[in-house]
C-alpha cells in the first residue's frame, strides 16, 4: 500500500513538471515566433531660412511604429534681423541651441506630416540705435523659448535616405535677458532636412 502511494505521488510530480516544462516552451516559442519591434534611427542635417536669419543644425530622428517621430537637434542660429526690430536700428549675432520635436506622418514614414517642436537657444545680439543724437550701441545676452508648428512632405530614396522639404511658424520668447531689450516676435522659417537611416 505504501508503495502504491508512493508510485502515486512520483506519477503526480512527474506529469506536473512535464506540464510546466510544456508551458514554458510554449511561451517561449510563441516569444520568438513574434517578431521584435525596432525604432528605426536616422541621422542627418537641417537648414532653415527665415527673414531675419538662417539655422543650421545636426539632427536625429527616431521612428517609433510607422506614423510617430520624436526628433532631436542641435544647431546655430544665425541673425540679422536688418530693419525688422522695433527696439533697435540693428541687431545681429547669433548663438547655439538644442531642439525637441514629434512629427506625425500619414504615410508610413513619408508623405505628409505634420508636428511640432520646442527650440531654446542660447543667444547674444549686437545691437545699435543710431536715431538717439547720441549713437548707442551694445550687446545683450538672451535665452530665447521658440515653440513652432510645422508641416512638411518626406520622400523616401533608395530606402536609406530621407528628404523632407518644412514650412513652420511660431513665437520667439526671451524668457532671459542680459542686456538692453532686443526683439521678440512671430517668425516663420522655411527649411529642409536630410537623414539617413542607420537602422
Amino acid at each position: 500500500m505504501k508503495l502504491l502511494k508512493i508510485l502515486c505521488l512520483l506519477i503526480l510530480s512527474v506529469s506536473s513538471v512535464m506540464a510546466q516544462n510544456e508551458d514554458v516552451t510554449f511561451i517561449s516559442s510563441s516569444i520568438t515566433s513574434q517578431k521584435l519591434k525596432i525604432p528605426h534611427l536616422n541621422i542627418g542635417a537641417e537648414v532653415q531660412f527665415y527673414p531675419a536669419g538662417w539655422i543650421y543644425g545636426a539632427r536625429a530622428d527616431l521612428y517609433l511604429g510607422k506614423h510617430a517621430n520624436w526628433n532631436f537637434r542641435l544647431a546655430y542660429n544665425d541673425i540679422d534681423r536688418k530693419d525688422f526690430s522695433t527696439k533697435n536700428d540693428t541687431e545681429v549675432g547669433g548663438g547655439f541651441g538644442a531642439s525637441l520635436g514629434y512629427r506625425y506622418y500619414f504615410g508610413k514614414r513619408k508623405g505628409l506630416f505634420l508636428g511640432v517642436r520646442m527650440d531654446i537657444w542660447d543667444l547674444t545680439i549686437d545691437w545699435k540705435d543710431a536715431d538717439n543724437p547720441v549713437v548707442q550701441e551694445g550687446s545683450t545676452d538672451i535665452l530665447v523659448f521658440q515653440p513652432t508648428a510645422e508641416i512638411g512632405y518626406q520622400i523616401i530614396l533608395k530606402k536609406h535616405w530621407a528628404i523632407a522639404p518644412t514650412w513652420s511658424t511660431g513665437y520667439e520668447w526671451n524668457v532671459m535677458t542680459d542686456g538692453d531689450d532686443v526683439m521678440g516676435s512671430w517668425i516663420g522659417l522655411i527649411g529642409l532636412n536630410i537623414g539617413y537611416k542607420l537602422f
